[in-house]
């Protein structure tokens, strides 16, 4: 880590921000990109959504190349100036994802982090990502889950739980102009209805957090560990089930190198 990590930045929607924060959040997705593809200065990474720009500046400042796109121009002003801050200034454009050609096999890595549940047709950019991406290529999503007991969306115990009139209803009175600005979540998922659009994209290999956890870190003698993934891995109610009340719905998908544009029904990993 650089020697300015403590590096204080301008708050972002209220909340701090400091490179510490963003170096540690940077690495950690880097390492779960470099578990299926190749990260390096030729790899070509595209964040949908990239709100403050944090990824796109941090991978400028390591030499790694990736777009960002962002619909709230406010946010895109934000990002440019974080940029010019660390001295890494991004490929960071306003425009919306869902009216975007993101382009034809023009991408190892598409990540979009917070973003589908802010997203009316979140299906059409699941498709999009699916074309940009090169073969092999990865799709990484973190999304909300309907039946977390706490939600980032909005400070109210069991929020996502709510039915979206509800919830609309909520925030509009809280806020009036939450529809226009982009911040209201249209969908609040699970984990079984996105693993199966995803599949119907055509992704290869559809993982969630029980494909993706190191039994390593599971905090338990080692053979437990072991035995709790195999189980869960093995029968499908019991994985949804331990994943029900999760923070968030978070995949990595790899799209096949056969696929080339093709879209189509595949099996999950």
């Amino acid at each position: 880590m650089s020697a300015d990590a403590d590096l204080a930045l301008p708050p972002f929607e209220g909340k701090p921000m400091t490179l510490a924060r963003l170096e540690f959040d940077f690495e950690r997705h880097v390492r779960l990109f470099a578990r299926f593809v190749p990260v390096g200065p030729a790899t070509r990474m595209l964040d949908v959504g990239c709100g403050s720009g944090w990824f796109p500046v941090l991978c400028r400042r390591h030499g790694l190349d990736c777009r960002g796109i962002e619909v709230r121009p406010y946010m895109v002003e934000y990002a440019r100036d974080l940029g010019r801050r660390l001295g890494a200034e991004a490929d960071i454009v306003c425009g919306d994802a869902q009216t975007m050609d993101l382009g034809r096999e023009a991408y190892d890595v598409v990540m979009a982090t917070s973003v589908f549940e802010h997203l009316p047709a979140w299906p059409r950019v699941v498709r999009s990502a699916f074309r940009a991406l090169r073969p092999g290529g990865l799709l990484y999503i973190f999304a909300s889950n309907k039946f977390s007991l706490a939600s980032g969306e909005y400070a109210l115990p069991l929020y996502g739980w709510l039915p979206r009139a509800w919830r609309r209803r909520i925030r509009v009175r809280r806020d009036p102009g939450i529809l226009k600005w982009g911040g209201f979540d249209w969908n609040q998922f699970t984990f079984p209805e996105l693993r199966a659009a995803l599949r119907r994209a055509g992704f290869e290999r559809v993982l969630d957090p029980v494909d993706l956890h190191d039994p390593d870190r599971l905090g338990l003698p080692r053979w437990w560990k072991v035995a709790i993934l195999r189980f869960l891995r093995r029968f499908r109610p019991l994985r949804d089930a331990a994943l029900l009340f999760a923070e968030g719905t978070q995949f990595v998908c790899i799209k096949g190198r056969s696929a080339g544009g093709r879209e189509g029904p595949c099996t999950s990993a």
